[in-house]
């Protein structure tokens, strides 16, 4: 009996060591099938879609420094894969490493991709926007895509606006707010989006119906010439029409109200629209219409308004 006993326990010890071999062996298994390996994946901009502009101002093209989040079901966070080739093309090629999966989620730009809840990509879109001459600032159009291989092919989810701006008089502006007169639209906030889908940014928190430009050192505006801004905004936003407040080096103050009375103003994913034609009246002290007499100029719209010339006097 104790011989058997003592068998027993030698036999129980020895699966005891092999179901721990088999344990510890199916957890490197695992954790070998959840190792991060060298990826690259193949990325196309539709039209109408940009993260940079080439200079013909119409075709989407990808540039240096272009940055791409990829999420997978094996790693929900997500990876920043990075433009190795393809700089001022509409395809380029991206490298990172990610652990691979049956299915893959990329959201473009990788800094305002916050997370992956399922196939929905979070997007928190900031209360400012860049300035870029004739084009949309890098990191600014929000995209998605998904795929089962390594090719990926963008979808835009926001409005795209290109608002053309001339003034009567050179000034340079160094501030500009835009803002939908719909109190309760959101130009910025976080938002969500599937990336298998067409749709575009579905709103979630946060955010209001203001935006800021960076304008940098500033941005010159003549009288010859309509300098062009780009917005890129959620889909259904300026229905009702926008205002853009600007502020001169001088700190002079003008004012676009645009009510699209010619036709809708209000956004879709995808589809450009293109506000040109806007002429202002620039800040009241550089635009006022000047009169000189005996060397000294005269401001026509202060309290010398109706008075006439008599004598040799204003």
């Amino acid at each position: 009996m104790r011989k058997f006993t003592i068998l027993a326990t030698a036999l129980a010890a020895v699966l005891a060591v092999l179901a721990g071999c088999e344990k510890k062996s199916s957890a490197s298994d695992s954790e070998q099938s959840a190792k991060k390996v060298p990826m690259t994946f193949y990325a196309y901009s539709q039209g109408g879609e940009r993260t940079g502009m080439d200079t013909d101002g119409k075709t989407s093209v990808w540039t240096t420094d272009d940055e791409i989040k990829i999420f997978s079901s094996a790693d929900t966070d997500g990876e920043v894969f990075t433009l190795t080739e393809g700089d001022g093309t509409t395809f380029g090629t991206f490298e990172g490493e990610l652990v691979k999966a049956s299915s893959y989620s990329a959201a473009y730009p990788a800094s305002l991709a916050s997370g992956q809840d399922g196939s929905i990509i979070i997007f928190d879109l900031p209360n400012n926007q860049d300035y870029a001459e004739n084009s949309y600032a890098n990191n600014t159009v929000p995209m998605v895509s998904y795929t089962t291989d390594n090719q990926l092919q963008f979808q835009n989810t926001t409005g795209l606006l290109r608002l053309g701006i001339k003034t009567t008089a050179d000034v340079t502006v160094t501030k500009m707010v835009l803002t939908d007169k719909n109190s309760s639209a959101k130009l910025w906030g976080k938002f969500k989006v599937t990336a298998a889908s067409d749709n575009g940014l579905e709103y979630v928190s946060g955010g209001d119906n203001t935006l800021t430009v960076n304008l940098g050192n500033g941005v010159a505006l003549n009288s010859a010439d309509y300098t062009y801004f780009f917005f890129c905004l959620p889909a259904g936003t300026l229905a009702g029409g926008f205002t853009v407040d600007m502020e001169t080096a001088n700190g002079d103050v003008a004012k676009i109200d645009y009510t699209g009375t010619d036709k809708k103003t209000e956004l879709n994913v995808g589809k450009p629209y293109d506000a040109d034609g806007v002429e202002i009246v620039a800040p009241t002290s550089v635009l006022d219409e000047m009169s000189e007499k005996d060397g000294e100029w005269k401001d026509p719209s202060s309290e010398l308004d109706g008075v006439t010339e008599k004598d040799g006097n204003w």
